[in-house]
């Protein structure tokens, strides 16, 4: 909804879209002072002013080696939609952008805790006394490798019971009486 206006040197409109506003001078129209200094000092640049009441956006250039000079007129509201968009599309990506975050941090924080409560689950039953437990535990990390040393543990101690349970074994067999044995295990 944007629009040019032409003027004179003095401030006179010469071409305005409203044709009530043509050959009116820019103060008879209640533009702001900006517009008005801007084009006496003989200035090129860009300006924020009231026109009628509503802020506007605009440029002031002069044409060329003319006595003529063009204002563009673009409604705040406008001016700023497409940073409004720009804002919201932003927010909108930063949120989707926490929560794919989040949910990365569920995934790596539950593949690091699973095996962690697993391994603590199998060390309570170790101190309970129960070497019957199965750890299945696949990790190529620190915590693949503590596995694997509980795994070994176990094992090492089912081996130290079958020691044991042979030795009470012929102990007995020697209380009783009896000295001829075979021993399993070294």
């Amino acid at each position: 909804t944007g629009f040019v206006i032409l003027l004179n040197e003095d401030g006179t409109i010469i071409y305005h879209p409203n044709s009530d506003n043509q050959m009116k001078n820019l103060s008879d129209i209640n533009v702001s002072d900006q517009v008005i200094d801007a084009l006496n000092n003989k200035q090129d640049t860009s300006l924020k002013y009231k026109a009628s009441g509503q802020t506007k956006y605009g440029y002031i250039t002069n044409i060329s080696d003319t006595n003529f000079y063009v204002l563009s007129c673009l409604p705040s509201k406008e001016y700023y939609s497409s940073l409004v968009k720009c804002i919201i599309i932003m927010i909108l990506l930063a949120v989707i952008g926490i929560i794919a975050i989040i949910y990365a941090i569920q995934k790596v924080a539950g593949k690091i805790t699973k095996p962690i409560l697993s391994l603590n689950g199998v060390a309570q039953e170790l101190a309970a006394g129960n070497l019957d437990v199965d750890l299945n535990v696949e990790s190529d990390n620190e915590i693949g490798e503590l596995a694997d040393s509980i795994n070994l543990t176990v094992v090492r101690l089912k081996e130290y019971i079958n020691y044991i349970e042979e030795i009470t074994y012929v102990l007995n067999r020697l209380a009783s009486g009896k000295l001829k044995f075979n021993l399993k295990y070294d």
